[in-house]
């Protein structure tokens, strides 16, 4: 993987850990990349991409599809299927051949709510380029809102047992104290204000930080960007040895680095 490539992909991973677990996004550009198989094998490992395919996985398609196997993404283009005009983007000049190298991804879940991908051919010549202007129809399913429960404060056992945590608990419940000889509230308003300060200084001082030691999650670690860099030159080496005594040694060790792979992913997710 070359430093402009590496740096593209750590950066586009830097956005999506910002978008929240739950949120729908869609990524869409010109990824230079092909994405297929060329047998069912293959076709059982890419669960990111859909049966309707106009090309074989290359080296760049590998970091695609690694890209949607960490952040369970599919290729919407190739789960409709279109005549290949509509279904590709871009004739390479030399042999003249069509190419599906524009995508649209949608995380996993929301895979329902996509109901087509395809490319149109006319407006390219409209808007001066060479690639076709792809065109996706969203149906987007609402939900109810829910009602909200008021989440259950959790108070941390170490802070109740610090001394100075305490003091300052205390301290800041003095000023509540001439409540208690003030004749113009009643003994109900005066215990509803004291209850509700004691609340107000626990959640302050005694309650748990659930932030001071978390630690953000980096799916893209150094470990997995070299496995996944070694499983795409085992892929390419693979394709290279078809029909030699080395094809199975090859394809071994690539099923071996995107099993591992895999396994990484999946513990950084846990």
């Amino acid at each position: 993987m070359n430093d402009d490539s590496q740096k593209f992909y750590n950066d586009l991973q830097d956005v999506i850990n910002q978008i929240p677990t739950e949120d729908m996004y869609i990524i869409m550009g010109d990824f230079n990349a092909r994405v297929g198989w060329n047998n069912q094998q293959q076709q059982n490992l890419y669960n990111s991409i859909g049966p309707y395919t106009v090309d074989i996985t290359n080296e760049n398609g590998e970091k695609l599809i690694d890209l949607c196997t960490i952040n369970n993404l599919i290729v919407t283009n190739t789960f409709f299927k279109h005549k290949l005009v509509h279904q590709t983007s871009w004739m390479h000049p030399g042999n003249k051949q069509w190419h599906m190298i524009d995508y649209t991804f949608v995380n996993k879940k929301f895979r329902s709510s996509i109901e087509d991908c395809r490319m149109y051919r006319k407006a390219a010549g409209a808007i001066g380029t060479d690639h076709h202007l792809m065109r996706i129809k969203i149906k987007l399913h609402f939900r109810s809102r829910r009602k909200l429960v008021q989440k259950k404060l959790v108070y941390d056992p170490i802070k109740m047992k610090n001394d100075n945590a305490l003091k300052q608990f205390q301290k800041d419940l003095i000023p509540t104290l001439s409540d208690a000889t003030d004749k113009t509230i009643s003994i109900d308003e005066k215990y509803d204000r004291f209850v509700e300060h004691m609340k107000t200084n626990a959640e302050k001082i005694l309650k748990i930080d659930k932030n001071k030691n978390r630690k953000r999650k980096e799916w893209l670690t150094d470990e997995i960007l070299e496995i996944v860099e070694k499983k795409a030159t085992a892929f390419v080496n693979w394709q290279n040895h078809r029909g030699t005594k080395l094809e199975i040694e090859y394809a071994n060790k690539y099923k071996r680095l995107r099993k591992l792979a895999k396994t990484k992913i999946e513990k950084r997710q846990e």
